[in-house]
């Protein structure tokens, strides 16, 4: 049996369901554990099932979660409940395979109108608060706590940082 891009993705949806005891994890909860949007998720499970049938949607979830907090292989293992040698083995496959399949982005092409000026990245660090005023100002709603935003702007030619806040 042929399997279809709408049949992988309720594939995706229940194993992933079904690996977090019956019910899909929150979006937030999904979307800061693995840095993606579930669809996103889903549509390289099905990507990667083109090339490797074996794979499995908790294959592409260890990617995912390798790609967010780079673990070693063997506390990788014991968070996922695995072999070591099997979870290295799945998430180099995975790698492998969305290398090999997917388009390379030319960032150039994605500047339709407008050329691009800088690439921003930002992360909120926790702190601890010494006063009412500083809780107020640095208080993060989304870490749930007092916190320090960090950006950071690049050049997307030469890579140097061409501008900074925090």
């Amino acid at each position: 049996m042929s399997e279809t891009a709408e049949t992988l993705s309720a594939r995706f949806f229940k194993e992933v369901t079904d690996y977090y005891g019956g019910k899909f994890p929150a979006y937030e909860y999904f979307t800061s554990s693995y840095a993606v949007h579930p669809y996103t998720a889903a549509y390289l499970f099905f990507v990667c099932f083109l090339v490797v049938p074996d794979v499995t949607p908790v294959h592409i979830l260890w990617c995912l979660s390798f790609f967010t907090i780079y673990p070693k292989s063997r506390d990788a293992a014991m968070r996922w409940g695995c072999d070591k040698n099997t979870y290295r083995k799945w998430v180099r496959v995975v790698i492998w395979t969305l290398f090999t399949s997917l388009d390379t982005i030319d960032l150039q092409d994605r500047a339709i109108d407008e050329p691009i000026t800088l690439f921003l990245d930002a992360t909120v660090c926790p702190t601890q608060s010494t006063s009412a005023q500083s809780e107020q100002l640095n208080n993060c709603s989304r870490h749930k706590g007092i916190g320090r935003k960090f950006e950071i702007g690049v050049h997307p030619r030469h890579g140097g940082i061409v501008w900074a806040e925090g």
